[in-house]
């Protein structure tokens, strides 16, 4: 049995949450029960600026310090919802969910994960909720808020933010304690694989079915850009010095080298929210923009949630049409609901990477929980 360790989280902790995942919530016009939202773990971060004892590896952040480290984990709340046709519908952001959870790898036989979320108000006030600790080693789902999920126990926020959740929302942040990398098992590292929020909306009890199993067999796609200036480069030592940030992209500032020492650019995908029936996100019609296309190694997939690394990737190619530096998905991608994809770019010698698009699916059914 694991020695658990009492995680104590200063009230300073909320001006973190608001610069790390402070937004400014643009009204919502939906009628139906929740927006559900999804993050890719590796936008977590930690509160130490020059803390190199982790990585950002296909998507995950993966720990590999030798002591427990503090995370993190912005939630963006704004431009991510679809307005309905009811426009009196309209209402604050606030804290009420249906669902709240981190998934997560724990590898290490005597430390925890510990985790809890923290809420930033209009009114310059903050709320944590109570804390969660992982059972066991292995990948699995820290619940931080539950509410008619499959016929499951609810769980309510805890804490403070249990009896302000009502208050209009400014930034809500998920912080965790990591384990450290496990002395005894250097070959696997604990890791946050994606985390998620379903915020409900509207003036309702926020009560009813969460039913994640439903196809969205009614779902609409909306198109996502992606920025080369939100991507991430590993660090890895066969990547120090050859992969630059430039106000165009990332470089390969290498004019030679050999095919297996190319830097990866690693680009989390900030997916829409969806409307009350979270599924399946399918991506489709993906485009990359490169200095240099015939030279493409790209892929989008998503961390599995029982290793951490890409699972079902597929890759771009180029096709007729389009800019010249332009390479597409050869395929449709499927992501699950406890994951989120990222796109994962190695450059060649002397290319840039630009940046890319994808339509992703989304819920918007008519029948509300």
């Amino acid at each position: 049995m694991k020695r658990h360790k009492q995680c104590s989280v200063h009230k300073l902790l909320g001006l973190i949450c608001f610069l790390l995942g402070s937004v400014s919530a643009a009204p919502s016009f939906a009628v139906h029960g929740a927006w559900f939202l999804s993050e890719a773990g590796m936008n977590c971060n930690t509160l130490i600026a020059a803390e190199t004892g982790y990585e950002k590896f296909d998507g995950a952040t993966k720990i590999t310090t030798s002591y427990p480290t503090r995370f993190v984990c912005p939630i963006a709340l704004a431009g991510r919802q679809t307005p309905s046709e009811d426009y009196h519908s309209r209402t604050h952001l606030s804290a009420r969910s249906r669902y709240a959870a981190i998934n997560v790898i724990d590898n290490h036989a005597l430390q925890d994960f510990h985790c809890q979320a923290i809420a930033k108000f209009k009114d310059g006030s903050e709320s944590f909720s109570a804390q969660v600790s992982s059972q066991g080693t292995g990948p699995q789902t820290l619940i931080l808020r539950l509410n008619g999920l499959n016929g499951s126990q609810n769980k309510e926020w805890g804490g403070d933010l249990q009896n302000n959740q009502h208050k209009e929302l400014e930034a809500l942040s998920y912080f965790c304690v990591a384990p450290a990398q496990d002395e005894n098992n250097w070959f696997a590292s604990s890791a946050i694989i994606q985390y998620s929020v379903a915020l409900c909306y509207g003036s309702g009890q926020c009560t009813g079915p969460f039913n994640e199993a439903r196809d969205g067999s009614d779902a609409r796609e909306a198109t996502v850009s992606v920025s080369a200036n939100e991507c991430y480069v590993p660090h890895q030592l066969s990547s120090v010095g050859r992969a630059q940030l430039h106000i165009y992209g990332w470089k390969n500032i290498e004019q030679n080298g050999s095919n297996l020492s190319w830097p990866s650019v690693l680009c989390p995908i900030s997916v829409p929210a969806q409307d009350s029936y979270p599924h399946r996100m399918l991506l489709s019609q993906g485009v990359v923009t490169l200095s240099d296309p015939q030279q493409a190694r790209c892929v989008v997939g998503y961390p599995g949630a029982q290793t951490g690394s890409f699972s079902d990737g597929v890759a771009f190619e180029q096709q007729g049409g389009g800019l010249p530096g332009d390479v597409f998905m050869n395929s449709v991608l499927s992501v699950p609901i406890d994951s989120s994809p990222v796109l994962k770019c190695d450059l060649a010698p002397g290319q840039n990477f630009y940046g890319a698009q994808f339509n992703i699916s989304r819920t918007e059914t008519n029948q509300a929980p």
